[in-house]
């Protein structure tokens, strides 16, 4: 018994060290992953989300499921959009520009309404069922630079982190693959 009790304390703070090494996401990347950008239906965009609240709009149903309870009948939608993006970027006096052009889905789904009973007098009157891809995020992005700097490379910048300890030609490559070579170690 006592020796079960000691296994099993050895094991909880194991885990409980190993875990407190690992992370999966950061506070920022939980902030980047919370926005949502203004997409859906035609219809849900040009009132700027506010579908959200009256309901009976398929991209309602991501923002208030509730907005499911006010459709009458079934509906099938699919929303296609395009999107474009242009980058300009100018460096040491050389000019680059980039044109990225894609088609989006933002949403596809159907709602099917069924009335359980023929007389509409009380009890249930209907009941709404909805499956469906609503896009909520768009991460892409594009980056574009260009240029011919020989006075600087990119050991100035890591000999820079180093707190000036070592110099550029310490940190380049040797043919003997020691990693240590010339930093005096």
């Amino acid at each position: 018994m006592k020796t079960n009790l000691i296994k099993y304390y050895v094991l909880t703070i194991g885990f409980g060290f190993i875990s407190s090494l690992l992370f999966a996401q950061s506070y920022s990347d939980g902030l980047l992953f919370s926005q949502t950008t203004n997409n859906g239906t035609a219809r849900f965009v040009s009132m700027g989300g506010a579908f959200g609240a009256l309901g009976a709009d398929f991209s309602s149903i991501g923002v208030n499921p509730a907005g499911l309870g006010v459709y009458k009948s079934g509906e099938f939608t699919i929303t296609p959009s395009f999107k474009t993006q242009k980058v300009n970027s100018n460096f040491l006096g050389v000019s680059a520009s980039d044109n990225k052009n894609r088609l989006y889905l933002d949403n596809l789904g159907f709602v099917m309404s069924f009335k359980p009973y023929k007389t509409e007098e009380k009890g249930l009157l209907s009941y709404n069922i909805a499956f469906g891809y609503n896009r909520t995020n768009d991460f892409y992005s594009n980056t574009i630079t260009l240029g011919d700097y020989n006075k600087y490379s990119i050991m100035d910048y890591f000999s820079s982190i180093t707190s000036g300890n070592y110099s550029p030609q310490q940190l380049e490559y040797s043919d003997n693959y020691d990693p240590f070579n010339g930093l005096g170690a």
